[in-house]
C-alpha cells in the first residue's frame, strides 16, 4: 500500500473515532438534561399532588389520621407511581440542588417548611411561571406552618396570575385550588375554637368581662356579663343554615362599614355576635371577630373610649384561652394601638406595637402580615411625632422621628416588593410612605 492510501485508511478510521465519539458525548449530555428535567418537572408534580391530597382532606372533613407523615408518605408514592424508597430518594436528590426551586421543593415534600422558605427567597422569581412557582411554595410551606391566611392569599394571587387567555387549563386549575382552598379556611373558622399556646395556663381565669349591652336598652355599654373560656372543642357542629346565617351577617355588617353606615353596621354586628355566641361559643375566633367589628362600628361614630374598652376585652380574652402570642392576640394588639394612636395617645400606642412587631419578628416570621403591618403603623406613628416636633420648632427631634419612621416603612416595603404583585395598591401605598419619608429627611 503506498503512502498517500495509507494517509486516507488513517484519517478516514480517525474520522469514524472522532464522529463516535461526539455522538456519544452528545448522547451523554442529553441524558443528563433529560435526568435534570426529568427531577425539576417530578418535584414540581410531586407537590401539586401533595397539595392536592391536603387540600382534599382538609375540604372532605376526613380527620388529621390520613396526613400523618408515614401515611401522606404512601399516599404521595403511590399516586406518583414509586415506591416510598423512589421517592424518598429523588427528594434527598433534590435538597442538593443548585435550583433553588427544586431545593424548596424537595425541602417542602419533606415537611420541612422554614427550609423550603429560605430556598425560596433566593429564587430570581423574573419570569411570570417562576412568580407562580414561588408562590405554590409558599401556599403550602405556610399552609405547613398553620399561617391559614397567608396561604390563601397566596393562592387567590396565584389564581390572580395566572393568565385565562394564553393558558385556560392552567386557569381553572388556579381557581379550583383557591376556592378549595377558601372553602377549607371557612370549614377552620366555623368548626374549630381558638386553641390555647403550649405555654398558656391550664386554667384560664375564672371570668372574662366583656361589654354585653348596646346602648339605649336600660343599661350601660359599660354593662358586662361573666364570660368563661370555651372548651378545647365545640360540643356539635353548625350546621350549614347557620354557617350561611354567619357569613350572610357577617357581609352585611362588613358592607354597611364600607358605605359609612356606621349605626346600622354597629347593629348588624351585634347580631352577629349574638348569633356567634349561640352557634360557636363565647370564646371562638368568630365571637371575638364579631366583637372587633362592633369595637370598629363604635369608633368611626367618635365613641373611642367604647371601642377602646370592648378591644381590651378581646384581647383579656385571647391572651387567656390563645395565649399572648398567638397570630389573633397580636393582631387584636394591633388594633388596639390604632385606636390609641386616633385618640392622641401616641406614646401608649408605640409601646404596644414596639412590643407587637417583636413578638411577631419571632413567632410569626418576618413577612406576615402582622410583623408588615407593625412596621407600617409604627412608621406613621414616628412621621406623626416627627411632624408635631417640625411644628414646635424642634428640627432634630424631628429629624431623628422620620429617620426612625423610614426604617420601618423601607422594611415593610422591601418585604411587599418579594411577596406582593408589583401593582398590588398595598405595594403602591408602602412605596409613597417611604417616597414622603425621603422627601422630609431630603427636602
Amino acid at each position: 500500500m503506498n503512502k498517500p492510501r495509507l494517509y486516507i485508511a488513517a484519517a478516514a478510521v480517525l474520522a469514524v473515532i472522532v464522529l463516535g465519539g461526539l455522538k456519544w458525548y452528545h448522547r451523554t449530555q442529553q441524558s443528563q438534561e433529560l435526568h435534570v428535567t426529568s427531577q425539576t418537572d417530578s418535584l414540581a408534580d410531586l407537590i401539586k399532588k401533595l397539595d392536592g391530597i391536603k387540600l382534599a382532606s382538609a375540604t372532605s372533613g376526613q380527620g388529621s389520621g390520613i396526613l400523618t407523615k408515614a401515611g401522606l408518605e404512601r399516599l404521595l408514592a403511590q399516586k406518583a407511581g414509586l415506591t416510598v424508597e423512589e421517592l424518598r430518594s429523588l427528594i434527598a436528590s433534590g435538597t442538593q440542588s443548585t435550583d433553588p426551586l427544586d431545593r424548596a421543593r424537595a425541602h417542602l415534600l419533606k415537611s420541612d417548611y422554614n427550609a423550603a422558605l429560605k430556598a425560596i427567597a433566593a429564587v430570581k422569581a423574573i419570569h411570570p411561571g417562576d412568580l407562580l412557582a414561588t408562590l405554590e411554595v409558599k401556599a403550602q410551606a405556610y399552609e405547613g406552618q398553620s399561617r391559614h391566611e397567608d396561604s390563601l392569599a397566596a393562592r387567590r394571587k396565584i389564581a390572580g396570575l395566572t393568565d385565562k387567555k394564553k393558558d385556560p387549563a392552567a386557569w381553572a386549575t388556579a381557581q379550583r385550588i383557591a376556592t378549595q382552598a377558601s372553602a377549607a379556611a371557612d370549614k377552620r373558622r366555623t368548626q374549630e375554637p381558638l386553641q390555647p399556646e403550649a405555654s398558656a395556663p391550664d386554667t384560664p381565669p375564672a371570668s372574662h368581662n366583656l361589654p354585653n349591652t348596646p346602648e339605649g336598652q336600660g343599661e350601660s355599654a359599660a354593662a358586662k356579663t361573666d364570660q368563661r373560656p370555651a372548651p378545647a372543642t365545640l360540643a356539635r357542629k353548625p350546621s350549614p343554615e347557620e354557617i350561611q346565617t354567619l357569613q350572610s351577617q357577617s357581609n352585611l355588617a362588613d358592607a354597611l362599614t364600607k358605605q359609612g353606615k356606621y349605626a346600622e353596621a354597629e347593629a348588624a354586628s351585634r347580631d352577629l355576635l349574638s348569633t356567634c355566641e349561640r352557634v360557636l361559643g363565647p370564646n371562638h375566633r368568630d365571637t371575638l371577630t364579631a366583637w372587633g367589628k362592633i369595637a370598629l362600628t363604635l369608633q368611626m361614630q367618635g365613641k373611642k373610649a367604647e371601642g377602646e374598652e370592648i378591644l381590651r376585652a378581646v384581647i383579656t380574652v385571647l391572651e387567656s384561652v390563645a395565649g399572648p402570642e398567638h397570630a389573633e392576640t397580636l393582631a387584636s394588639r394591633g388594633k388596639l394601638a390604632a385606636a390609641l394612636s386616633g385618640q392622641g395617645k401616641i406614646a401608649e400606642a408605640d409601646e404596644i406595637l414596639r412590643d407587637v412587631l417583636a413578638r411577631s419578628e419571632r413567632v410569626l416570621g418576618p413577612e406576615h402580615p402582622q410583623t408588615q403591618r407593625s412596621h407600617s403603623m409604627i412608621a406613621m406613628n414616628l412621621a406623626a411625632q416627627g411632624d408635631g416636633q417640625n411644628k414646635a420648632g424642634n428640627r432634630d427631634a424631628a429629624r431623628a422621628c422620620w429617620a426612625e419612621a423610614l426604617e420601618h416603612a423601607r422594611t415593610a416595603y422591601a418585604v411587599g416588593q418579594r411577596i406582593l404583585a408589583s401593582d398590588s395598591p398595598e405595594l403602591a401605598i408602602r412605596r409613597s410612605v417611604v417616597t414622603r419619608l425621603e422627601a422630609k429627611l431630603n427636602p
